[in-house]
């Protein structure tokens, strides 16, 4: 009986007390183009890399994850149209700790061009 009583009371504790840790890591969406796609009916398919962008706001860094070796540079621009950043895909950026509430992110490769929003 008073494995039951232990067990009963763990259970309430658990429930009784929930913890939530804030969340610190946000993925952004990247939209992709390739303005050198011609119109033409045989033209041959072309794939575009995947890029995954994710923002730490505890480190003030945006990690950029793509699936293909690239070469691109991620420019980060204000709201204001400022630039804040310059880096290469494969590097992580860290941007100085301004009080912006959004940020503009272009990539920039040989063939493509992806651009993003960050909202903080």
């Amino acid at each position: 009986m008073k494995k039951l009583m232990l067990i009963i009371g763990i259970i309430i504790s658990l429930f009784a007390m929930p913890i939530k840790a804030e969340q610190t890591k946000h993925q952004v969406y990247v939209m992709r183009s390739n303005p050198k796609i011609g119109t033409k009916p045989h033209r041959a398919p072309m794939m575009l890399p995947s890029v995954e962008l994710v923002y730490d706001t505890d480190n003030n860094s945006i990690d950029i994850v793509c699936s293909h070796d690239c070469d691109a540079e991620v420019t980060v621009y204000d709201g204001d149209g400022n630039i804040v950043a310059i880096s290469d895909i494969k590097d992580t950026v860290f941007m100085p700790s301004l009080n912006c509430s959004s940020y503009n992110v272009t990539i920039e490769a040989e063939f493509w061009y992806g651009t993003a929003q960050i909202i903080r």
